[in-house]
């Protein structure tokens, strides 16, 4: 009767949007319940649901072993795994999930997610394209696909795959961003910068992109470029010297002294962010 109550509650908190006080709640009973697959399933939602991922996968390797034939706990189970790094785990889970349903694009994305872990990067390509043809619009897929490429130094053809992308993503500030570092480790100047103009005109949230980008123009010389990305940046400013250090070597290379207009005796995380921009500038030129 006990038992009946717990699980009435669980399913009740999880109406009320509170899975975390749900999973709380089935935790004490699970090894009295763990042979019975309705609890299983409602652990595992419970699980999934607070985004404690890591208590649904016992409950889910259970459920795999008594119905094998269900493709979505397969599925769920690999996708798990892949997150904990267990890749050889996942790996068989997700090959048995294809095995039920072969035409899933988002499991055989996981499954090329895997595969390139391990090294397998001829079958993880596969795996991307196959999800492509069955789903042409996945960008998940077409980025792992490019990912895939560039680890075979096949950079040309992780390019084409990007610009492929553009026509319906050409808002896409992480597509622009691949396309400049692509460009960029080819040593394509102009197209690089072609792609970080296209990318500057674009609301760029994420600060690494901006950091990222910061480098590469410095590499290419364009100091001043370079300064206005950061004062993109704000508060949001990276708190190291890696990019002071960037623009340090670069002016040593080219056989210039430094020249730190009385900024050397200043931290430099303390300096006004304008400041850190017009340093960073400076060392460039």
């Amino acid at each position: 009767m006990q038992i009946q109550a717990i699980l009435k509650g669980a399913v009740a908190l999880l109406h009320k949007g509170d899975p975390a006080a749900a999973l709380e709640s089935l935790m004490p009973i699970y090894v009295t319940m763990e042979s019975d697959p309705k609890f299983l399933r409602l652990f595992a939602d419970a699980a999934l649901r607070a985004n404690q991922g890591e208590h649904a996968i016992a409950p889910l390797k259970q459920l795999a072993q008594i119905d094998i034939r269900d493709h979505a706990v397969h599925a769920t189970l690999g996708d798990l795994l892949r997150q904990s790094k267990d890749f050889q785990g996942a790996m068989a889970h997700l090959a048995q999930s294809l095995k039920l349903q072969p035409k899933k694009p988002e499991y055989l994305f996981n499954l090329g997610i895997c595969l390139m872990e391990v090294g397998e990067l001829k079958r993880a390509e596969a795996a991307f394209r196959t999800a492509l043809e069955y789903r042409s619009d996945y960008a998940k897929a077409a980025f792992g696909l490019a990912r895939s490429l560039e680890a075979q130094n096949d950079l040309v053809g992780a390019e084409k795959v990007l610009i492929s992308m553009l026509v319906d993503r050409s808002t896409d500030t992480n597509l622009w961003f691949r396309l400049a570092k692509n460009r960029h480790e080819r040593g394509l100047r102009s197209p690089a910068l072609e792609a970080l103009t296209k990318l500057q005109a674009l609301d760029i949230s994420d600060p690494a992109i901006l950091d990222q980008s910061a480098r590469i123009l410095l590499e290419f010389g364009e100091a001043r470029s370079a300064s206005e990305w950061l004062n993109r940046l704000g508060p949001l400013f990276p708190r190291d010297r890696s990019l002071v250090a960037l623009a340090t070597n670069l002016r040593h290379e080219r056989g210039e002294s430094d020249y730190l207009r009385g900024y050397e005796n200043e931290p430099f995380d303390l300096l006004p962010v304008g400041m850190q921009c017009d340093y960073l500038t400076f060392l460039s030129l």
